[in-house]
C-alpha cells in the first residue's frame, strides 16, 4: 500500500522548495540516519539523446525523490515529494516503484508538503522498529 500525507493549504513553496526542507531537516535532526539516505537526481531537462545514454546507464523514470534504506533493519522508505497543490500527483512511473517497494516489505509514501513529509517519516521510522526487526 503507498501511504499518501495530505494537507492541500498553497503554502508558495515549489516542490523544490519542499525537498529542500525535508533533506534540512533530515541532516538536523537525523544524521545517524543521513548516510542511508539520498536523492537520485532524474528530473533533468536534457536533450533526447543525453536522455538514452542516462537510460542505457541505469536511470529509470518513476524514482521517488527520497529513499532511505535504513542501514540497519534492511527496510527501503520512499518518499515522493509534491508541493501542495490538488493537482499534484505521482506519475503512472512513480507510483509502480512506490507499489513494487510496499510489496515487497518497504515504506512507500506520497507526501504533499514538507509538514507531511515529517509524519510520514516518523511513521517509517516507528514502521522500521515494529515491523522489520531482524
Amino acid at each position: 500500500m503507498i501511504l499518501q500525507y495530505a494537507t492541500f493549504t498553497p503554502n508558495g513553496n515549489s516542490e523544490r522548495g519542499e525537498h529542500l526542507s525535508c533533506a534540512a531537516w533530515l541532516k538536523e535532526y537525523h544524521p545517524d540516519r543521513w548516510q542511508w539516505i539520498f536523492h537520485c537526481p532524474n528530473e533533468s531537462r536534457s536533450t533526447p539523446q543525453h536522455r538514452a545514454m542516462l537510460a542505457s546507464m541505469g536511470v529509470k523514470a518513476g524514482i521517488p525523490d527520497l529513499i532511505d534504506l535504513d542501514g540497519q533493519r534492511g527496510i527501503i522508505g520512499m518518499f515522493e515529494l509534491k508541493r501542495r497543490d490538488k493537482k499534484a500527483r505521482p506519475t503512472k512511473e512513480q507510483n509502480v516503484f512506490l507499489l513494487n517497494n510496499a510489496q515487497a516489505g518497504g515504506f512507500s509514501a506520497v507526501c504533499w508538503g514538507f509538514d507531511q513529509f515529517v509524519i510520514a517519516y516518523s511513521d517509517y521510522l516507528e514502521y522500521c522498529v515494529t515491523c522489520g526487526a531482524k
